[in-house]
């Protein structure tokens, strides 16, 4: 007969150890193929932080109830946004024509440079999008071709046919009129699915950010109430200095942001450049994302003043990189001397890391993530595991 004494015995917790590794590799592989919304949660939780901090503020100098203070700052926020575009928007249509001919001009001058030179053309050729710009020359003059030999074989056989050369040569403008259609839908395809997801995105960041920002102590009771009790307060001490930094970080960015916003267009507008002051917010936006997003925003202002010589395009860049210097060595350091300073070489390779396994919106996350990992890594590692004091570890 078969005892069944040995089924009241303990587990050995070997078993327990790879039912928890087993829950902890199904929980990274679900967080990297779903890493894209926690992003987007990532940047709702900076909108939350910018909301919460902003209206404690209003409620201790005007004695508002907290949702007051919130809708309050939400209204003034949103409803800035709204007129900055919307201002942006008039400024784009009022100087559409002109942006056009100085694109087209711009444009222009770029292809003649890379026809000049094969090294370019073959550098240009391997970048996404750069095939068609290349073409364009191509088809016209293909286009030309066809016209030609059939306008002078038109012309040749005009007394046996009631043909004439411009037959051919509308022909030849019509298949070209049909291509650019093809492709200018195409073009608007791709873009209202792009702006799809693009507002898609924002209404996710908004109502994230709203939600957290309008009960931040219940989610963080919520959480707090899943640690140990023995480590609640150095928790609870924890997601204070993390907030604490990403504060300190949105103040900087947003500073960084109004210096090199306001001083491109003032820059632009005195060289003269086209849509200065409509740069001047795409500048301060893009400077959101440091060191690739002053990139992008030089590369745009360069563009524009191709057309009006090299000595603009010099100024233009000069004029950039003072201002990306300015507020690299001078701004951010004075705004957050109290942060954890991130060494400028990381977090172009952790940008670099991010844009890859992520795209874009990892770039645009990085730094503040960066930042947070770096105060996990000083109180949670060095101070809590190696053991070293509070004062040994803080790089201010």
């Amino acid at each position: 007969m078969i005892s069944h004494q040995d089924d009241d015995r303990p587990r050995s917790p070997q078993g327990m150890q790879y039912v928890c590794w087993i829950i902890g590799i199904t929980l990274v592989v679900l967080v990297a193929w779903t890493i894209q919304i926690w992003l987007l949660g990532f940047l709702g939780l900076l909108f939350a932080i910018y909301l919460n901090t902003c209206a404690t503020g209003i409620r201790r100098l005007t004695s508002l109830p907290y949702g007051w203070s919130l809708a309050v700052v939400l209204t003034v926020t949103l409803g800035g946004a709204t007129l900055a575009i919307g201002w942006m928007g008039a400024q784009m249509v009022d100087q559409i024509d002109q942006a056009e001919e100085k694109l087209g001009d711009a444009v222009a001058q770029l292809r003649q440079q890379i026809e000049k030179e094969p090294t370019l053309r073959r550098l240009f050729t391997t970048l996404p999008g750069t095939d068609q710009l290349l073409s364009s020359t191509a088809g016209s003059a293909a286009t030309d071709d066809f016209s030609s030999p059939a306008a002078d074989e038109a012309s040749s056989s005009s007394a046996s046919a009631d043909l004439s050369p411009d037959t051919f040569s509308e022909l030849g403008g019509m298949k070209a009129g049909l291509s650019t259609a093809q492709g200018l839908l195409a073009a608007l395809g791709r873009a209202f699915v792009v702006l799809l997801g693009s507002v898609a995105n924002m209404t996710l960041v908004l109502f994230v950010g709203v939600f957290l920002a309008a009960s931040p102590s219940l989610y963080r009771r919520g959480f707090i109430q899943l640690i140990s009790p023995r480590y609640r307060q150095r928790v609870t001490a924890l997601l204070d200095e993390l907030g604490s930094t990403l504060w300190r970080w949105l103040v900087g960015r947003a500073l960084a942001m109004a210096v090199t916003g306001g001083g491109t267009g003032v820059i632009l507008w005195l060289l003269g450049v086209p849509l200065p002051f409509t740069m001047a917010l795409l500048t301060a936006a893009l400077t959101f994302i440091p060191n690739i997003g002053a990139a992008v925003a030089m590369a745009l202002a360069v563009l524009l003043a191709l057309p009006m010589g090299l000595g603009v395009v010099g100024s233009v860049v000069v004029a950039y990189l003072t201002l990306q210097l300015l507020e690299s060595n001078v701004l951010t350091p004075i705004i957050q001397q109290q942060q954890v300073s991130i060494p400028p070489a990381l977090l172009i390779l952790f940008q670099m890391v991010m844009g890859i396994l992520t795209g874009t919106l990892g770039i645009m996350v990085a730094t503040p993530i960066l930042a947070s990992l770096l105060v996990l890594i000083r109180r949670l590692y060095v101070q809590q595991w190696l053991g070293w004091p509070a004062d040994a570890v803080d790089v201010s």
